[in-house]
């Protein structure tokens, strides 16, 4: 009874290692893309630390939006009609402000 034990064991160990895929898969890269249009940037969006890095300034630019960046508090602001989008460096957050 033990050996078939320490058998069904070493199975249930073996199986999962001989029904992995052979080869890695590379991870895909990011893309932006803007109305079904990919878009191409100076600066390509990055991962860092699990975080997607994108560039602003030419994501506004592409939708549009006039893009004003504030040295003194480290805040860009995209406005295009109605709505501003302000992204402070290093914050999680973007602030959405619309006027009706």
């Amino acid at each position: 009874m033990k050996k078939i034990w320490t058998l069904l064991f070493a199975v249930m160990l073996i199986v999962p290692l001989v029904l992995q895929p052979a080869t890695a898969q590379a991870a895909k890269a990011i893309t932006i893309n803007v109305d079904g249009v990919q878009l191409k940037t100076d600066q390509p969006p990055a991962m860092i630390q699990g975080r997607v890095m994108l560039p602003l300034r030419a994501i506004f630019e592409a939708l549009n939006a006039s893009v004003n960046w504030n040295p003194k508090t480290q805040t860009v602001t995209g406005i295009k009609g109605d709505t501003t989008v302000v992204s402070r460096l290093n914050r999680r957050q973007l602030l959405l402000i619309t006027r009706q």
